[in-house]
């Protein structure tokens, strides 16, 4: 709690928002885990958008066969 300045959550969405424009934009497929920081950047109306950020994003643990419904 003394190192941690906020937590956010986001939707399955979001996360699927984030996965697509990684796609589209970097030819990346991350893992819905691995998407989760970008898919709170992605969000605009949130007071907390910040122009400067990195996300580290990890796991390379993709089903393709889940690739259909997360496109949907």
């Amino acid at each position: 709690r003394e190192l941690l300045d906020d937590v956010v959550t986001v939707t399955n969405d979001e996360v699927r928002t984030a996965i697509k424009f990684l796609w589209n934009e970097k030819r990346i497929v991350p893992e819905p885990s691995g998407a989760l920081g970008l898919a709170a950047l992605l969000r605009e109306d949130d007071p907390r958008h910040i122009e400067h950020a990195v996300v580290v994003m990890s796991g390379s643990n993709m089903d393709f066969s889940r690739l259909a419904a997360l496109a949907s």
